[in-house]
């Protein structure tokens, strides 16, 4: 009776100590949660003692977010001293560069009775393993669902500015993991420093990471108030790292700052490195496959390749830029030295006329090193490109529904077989015009699909390298490096990075009234253009011959050669006329290239007077004494006026015949017995002449533009 009575007491004494201890690791963990958050702890006691005594009533309590239960905080001991003080190493922090047996800090496991550990086979999480440890059964032998993020970490160089240590790396994980398995995931991969406590009363906690580069350690700095933030697809996340669950294609980053928006890096570049070797018996093997690494901008191909060999522990033996061996696993090629076979330089794919030193690397590159013999070509077994599809969520916004890394496939692949190598569920086809994809179903919920939209015109969009492909996806064979993005969207939606803008030009025809000297619509441009780079490009891509000059911070547009008289229009001190800027139908008080183009920005150069009101170029002006216009016609009449190009024998198509629109000429004109015209095409536009007046339709679209009335017969 006396001894379980004891046990009784010490029993009581332990739970007592226990109790005590995670209360003050509760209010240790926030303390340091508000400083990572831009908060002092002397901010937080002036705002009153209830809050910090509720966190440590929660940091007491178990509950779902906290990350040691009654019984993992038997089993981990005393994590904080019972005098109050925090221990020399925090009980929860994690110090390790993965692939090291020990502590990348060489110290003894020891020091840290509860550090974190997770190792590639362990769940991904301290509460991950926790929970399985507890239900042992629950898993069983089904494989889990995953998803496939991007990772990055973006500290600071030694002068403070925006520098790249961890460049996006593809990760993929179960279904339900966080941003923080995430992190400790990218660290196993990477190898790289950090401390932080993955099970606090507030979850994952990440207090420094250590520079890749030299050595420096950044953490929350009370100056500065920067800190390592998490940002979720560019935007910075309003929840911790342990509560963001991640979905397909999300790109996580963490980055030092006390601003609320992801630095831009600008002093640095991600490019790939491939080395083509061979292996024990001879074939061709592949020692560095398209792996990414980050450099200084203005870089050489010999720089990276530093970084890329010392990556992969393959030893070099060089002369200058001149690489005469490598050794990998045992196996060394060019030594002793053969000139019919050594290491020759690809740049993107192309053998390269330069030596690497004097190669200057830009974002995106690809250096290859191929141990062959003089005239040979690359391998040609195989490809790598990476692939984007950009669906709608069910409110219709823009949604990543798969994006993968660089991917390997056969020479001769073609963007058909990259996009079926993602999992998703296509609703795809072949016809006598090729393959053809008619419709993506969502890989969120299995039933949402995305098909052709006849309202919106919407549909699966095809780009290759952020422009719109001219041939399908069945016939587009991949090429090295190609970044292919299928985008669900209509006419007006641009892609991520991207914005649209159209472009009308307003000059006068042979009779003086305005007409449209060029137009264009949807014009894809990186973001940040002016609305000068969308006029240089559409005046350029149509032939136009302009001229434009640069005053200082000012461009201006002098003159545009008129594609009827074929005349240069500039400034006309007769009439006063110049070309003006408008701005979707408003004028302009600045310059083309002050003005940052919004997606679905309409710019618009009309030759007019100051004080003006935009022109109306669709206006119909029904003059019959007006010069008629010398245009060409594409099909002069039956026959073709007998150039012997009539067809009598051919069955008419009813197959791939569709209708696109139809005008009802009979309603518009209110006349019971009313007749039409024979329709005119010009210019993009049908233009047919009812009882009572003159139609403009959009030959595109079927609507009516613009009207004027005749005159009675």
């Amino acid at each position: 009776m006396d001894m379980f009575e004891d046990e009784r007491q010490r029993v009581s004494h332990r739970r007592g100590a226990i109790a005590r201890g995670v209360a003050k690791r509760g209010l240790v963990a926030f303390l340091a949660f508000a400083m990572a958050f831009g908060t002092t702890p002397a901010q937080l006691w002036a705002e009153g003692a209830e809050g910090i005594a509720e966190a440590v009533a929660q940091a007491a309590t178990p509950s779902e977010g906290t990350g040691a239960t009654d019984g993992a905080a038997d089993q981990g001991k005393a994590g904080v001293s019972d005098s109050g003080s925090a221990p020399a190493a925090s009980a929860a922090t994690t110090e390790a560069a993965t692939g090291d047996e020990g502590s990348a800090t060489g110290e003894s496991p020891a020091t840290s009775e509860q550090s974190s550990t997770a190792s590639a086979g362990q769940a991904g999480s301290a509460a991950a393993a926790t929970v399985q440890a507890e239900n042992p059964t629950e898993t069983g032998d089904v494989a889990k669902k995953q998803v496939e993020v991007s990772f990055s970490i973006i500290g600071t160089d030694a002068d403070g500015k925006a520098q790249t240590w961890v460049a996006p790396t593809q990760l993929k994980l179960d279904e339900g993991a966080t941003a923080a398995d995430a992190f400790i995931k990218l660290q196993e991969k990477t190898g790289f420093k950090a401390k932080y406590e993955p099970n606090t009363a507030y979850g994952f906690y990440l207090e420094s990471i250590t520079s890749p580069s030299d050595g420096r350690t950044l953490a929350y700095d009370p100056t500065t108030y920067a800190f390592w933030q998490l940002f979720v697809d560019g935007a910075s996340s309003s929840v911790g790292a342990s509560s963001v669950k991640l979905t397909q294609g999300q790109k996580i980053e963490f980055a030092y700052t006390a601003g609320s928006s992801s630095p831009v890096v600008k002093d640095q570049v991600a490019a790939n490195v491939t080395v083509i070797g061979r292996d024990a018996q001879g074939k061709t093997q592949a020692w560095v496959d398209n792996a990414q690494y980050v450099v200084t901008s203005g870089s050489s191909a010999l720089d990276l390749t530093k970084v890329a060999l010392e990556a992969n522990d393959i030893d070099a033996v060089a002369a200058g830029s001149f690489i005469l061996s490598l050794k990998y696993n045992g196996v060394e090629l060019g030594t002793p030295q053969d000139y019919s076979t050594y290491w020759q330089l690809f740049i993107n794919g192309k053998s390269s006329d330069y030596t690497a030193d004097n190669v200057t690397i830009h974002a995106g590159d690809t250096v290859t090193w191929f141990y062959g013999g003089w005239g040979d070509q690359l391998p040609s077994d195989s490809v790598h490109a990476s692939v984007q599809v950009l669906g709608k969520d069910k409110d219709g916004k823009q949604q990543v529904w798969a994006s993968t890394g660089q991917t390997s496939l056969k020479a001769g692949s073609t963007a058909k077989d990259l996009l079926e190598q993602v999992g998703l569920t296509l609703d795809a086809g072949e016809s006598s015009w090729g393959w053809f994809l008619s419709g993506i179903y969502s890989p969120f919920d299995g039933k949402s699909y995305c098909g052709y939209d006849a309202a919106t015109n919407s549909y699966w969009r095809f780009y290759v390298n952020g422009k719109f492909a001219d041939v399908g996806a069945g016939a587009y064979e991949l090429h090295e490096g190609d970044a292919v993005t299928f985008m669900y969207g209509a006419d007006a939606d641009a892609l991520p990075g991207q914005v649209l803008g159209s472009v009308d030009v307003i000059g006068p025809d042979v009779n003086g009234n305005n007409t449209r000297w060029g137009t264009a619509s949807n014009v894809s441009l990186p973001e940040g253009s002016t609305a000068q780079n969308l006029i240089e490009a559409v005046l350029k891509a149509k032939g136009v011959a302009y001229n434009g000059s640069q005053s200082g911070e000012y461009w201006f547009l002098n003159s545009i050669t008129s594609p009827f008289d074929h005349k240069p229009y500039g400034w006309d001190a007769a009439t006063n006329k110049y070309w003006h800027l408008y701005i979707n139908g408003e004028p302009s008080l600045l310059c083309a290239n002050q003005i940052t183009l919004q997606s679905g920005d309409k710019v618009t150069l009309a030759y007019t007077t100051d004080n003006s009101p935009m022109p109306d170029p669709d206006k119909i002006v029904v003059d019959p004494s007006a010069t008629t216009p010398d245009w060409d016609v594409e099909w002069a009449g039956y026959g073709n006026s007998g150039n012997g190009s009539t067809v009598t024998d051919a069955k008419t198509p009813a197959q791939a015949a569709g209708l696109k629109w139809a005008f009802d000429w009979k309603a518009e004109s209110g006349q019971q017995y009313a007749n039409c015209s024979e329709p005119v095409i010009a210019n993009g536009f049908v233009y047919i002449a009812t009882e009572n007046e003159l139609i403009k339709i959009d030959s595109s679209t079927g609507k009516k533009v613009a009207s004027a009335p005749l005159p009675p017969r």
